[in-house]
């Protein structure tokens, strides 16, 4: 299944690879946090979408491509708040 996440870009993201969905505010208020937000910016591992202040991060882990090992971990900071993102996936819409 795939979640839209924003209407203005089209974004979609599937929900197979998603694994976890974390409130900014809250994940970044220990050092642990700060962190791997950090490493994973330095890593080129986070991407933002839009221009509105985020609210909340996706972790995603995608199946490994071909010929990889191990996954990769991507993170997409987005301006929805953990119940949007979490209504989006428990009552999918979809658009004929």
């Amino acid at each position: 299944m795939y979640l839209c996440l924003s209407a203005g870009q089209a974004e979609t993201v599937k929900t197979d690879d998603l694994v976890g969905i974390f409130d900014l505010d809250s994940a970044t208020v220990g050092a642990a946090g700060r962190e791997f937000l950090a490493r994973a910016q330095k890593n080129g591992e986070v991407t933002t979408l839009g221009d509105d202040l985020p609210k909340s991060f996706l972790l995603f882990a995608p199946s490994p491509k071909r010929g990889q090992r191990t996954r990769t971990q991507a993170i997409k900071l987005i301006k929805l708040s953990c119940g949007a993102v979490r209504g989006r996936i428990e009552h999918p819409t979809y658009d004929n």
